[in-house]
Formats: structure tokens, sequence, C-alpha cells
């Protein structure tokens, strides 16, 4: 369950206790004091109600496979350089999310902005990619063959914004949620 839904459906909850408490203290206690309390459970009722309703739905259509969509231009980085030369040389330049990272030659991991900007500034010339890096052991790879509409369901229930690509112990690129999203409004403008 998604954190935006878990947090509606608690303040359902929330919602629901606050009315039938004062229900119950109404009828059996401080009288209309207590009506203050349902006035409130009733409009946390209704922000809660909202908000679950406009949390995402999960799915899309697509009629491309993850091969069709995904980025094959994946810059490649060294696990052993800082997280400080990492931000000035790519982060800040190339603007892209995401990037494999190698370590003696061989590919070894992930490593994106979400997980740079968990490690506080000042420890940026201390740490390096390797210390905060995904390793291929940590993270699912999907393949090229795998329908679109799959892979952001698969995305969505993980709570990441990118997989890698790949097959028999290979990567071949990534796809992120905003190439599916691109994909899919291209898709619904032409057919429009």
């Amino acid at each position: 369950m998604k954190g935006s839904t878990r947090i509606a459906l608690i303040g359902q909850f929330v919602a629901t206790f606050l009315i039938v408490w004062a229900a119950f203290q109404f009828v059996f206690g401080i009288g209309f004091g207590a009506l203050w309390f349902a006035l409130i459970g009733w409009v946390l009722l209704t922000v809660a109600k909202a908000s679950k309703s406009k949390a995402p739905d999960t799915k899309i259509r697509s009629p491309l496979c993850v091969g069709e969509v995904m980025r094959r231009d994946c810059d490649t980085v060294s696990g052993d350089i800082d997280l400080q030369a990492f931000v000035n040389r790519y982060l800040l330049k190339n603007r892209d999310r995401c990037y494999f990272v190698a370590e003696n030659n061989r590919l070894a991991g992930l490593v994106s902005t979400e997980q740079v900007r968990r490690i506080p500034c000042a420890q940026w010339s201390t740490k390096t990619i390797s210390q905060v890096m995904s390793t291929l052991d940590d993270i699912q790879i999907v393949a090229p063959q795998m329908p679109v509409d799959k892979a952001y369901a698969t995305m969505m229930k993980a709570e990441v914004n990118h997989l890698p690509v790949g097959c028999n112990d290979q990567l071949a690129g990534i796809i992120t949620r905003d190439d599916i999203l691109a994909d899919v409004y291209t898709h619904v403008t032409i057919q429009n």
C-alpha cells in the first residue's frame, strides 16, 4: 500500500473514531460539548476521503515493452569517487537522476540523486559512491520484453523512480517513471 493511501486510511479511522466517541459522549457524558469533536471528526473524514480519492492510480496502458522506451545512454561512474566530486562532475552538469556504478571495470550497481540527497552535504567529501549506491543484489532488474505498464506497476509498488533493464547479468539501460509517462502521453496524443 502506498504511503499516501495509508495516511488517508489512518485519517479516516481517526475521524470515524472521533465521531463515534463524540456521539457516545453526547448521549452519556458531556452533552453539547461533544458536538465539537463530532464536527472535527466530520471535517477530518471529509479531507481523508478526498485525499484517498486523489491518490494516483498505478495502472497505465501502453502497447510498448520496456526495451522500446528505456534509455540506453546511461552514464557510468566510478564507485571510488566522493559524493562532492560526483555532484560537481555529473549531477550539476547532466541533470540525470540515476547512474550506473563501476568497480574494478565491472558493473556494481546504481546511484541516484535520492541516495545522494539523503547524505548531509557536510559528509559529501568523505563518502564515496560505493558507500551509498544500491548494489545489483539490492535492485530489481526488469527484462527488455516486460510490458511498460507492468514495469510502472513495479515502480509504484517498490516506491522507486527508476528500474535497471537487462538480461543474462548484463544491464542494457534504465527506465524511469518520466520515460513511461512521456510514452503514455505520446500515445494518447497521437490517438486523439
